[in-house]
């Protein structure tokens, strides 16, 4: 049985690999978005990463590493979506596994509930297009 272009298993790959890529470029929400708490004269308000200024220069440093790490992977991965370098892709998905997972458990462990509910659901889409991507290997 021959089957439409967007169903045939090498697209479906394409554009699962698209996709994993341009979830990793929605890092970049944690930068932008205001999600990290400021006190100024006795009431909190919302900050993005580029204003936040309560928590210490190391974890600022982490998380800005973190962020730009997991936004360059995803430029890397969308651009290389289109490609067969198959080991690059294996790479670039276990590595962007590994900091998404450390950033997830670096923000719980900060106590920045909302930016690391953003990365848990990134994380969690991240996972359902990699799930998706097996099942059509197999």
């Amino acid at each position: 049985q021959v089957y439409p272009y967007c169903l045939q298993k090498s697209n479906i790959k394409n554009i699962c690999d698209l996709l994993y890529g341009l979830v990793d470029l929605f890092f970049i929400t944690l930068i932008v978005l205001p999600l990290y708490p400021n006190t100024v004269d006795g009431y909190i308000y919302s900050v993005s990463l580029l204003d936040y200024a309560e928590a210490s220069p190391w974890i600022l440093a982490v998380y800005w590493v973190v962020f730009i790490l997991l936004i360059v992977i995803g430029a890397v991965k969308t651009a290389l979506s289109k490609t067969k370098a198959e080991r690059i892709n294996k790479i670039l998905i276990a590595v962007s596994l590994t900091v998404n997972v450390s950033a997830v458990v670096f923000l719980a462990l900060t106590g920045e509930v909302y930016a690391v509910t953003i990365a848990f659901l990134l994380l969690v889409t991240k996972a359902a297009i990699l799930l998706k991507r097996v099942r059509t290997d197999g």
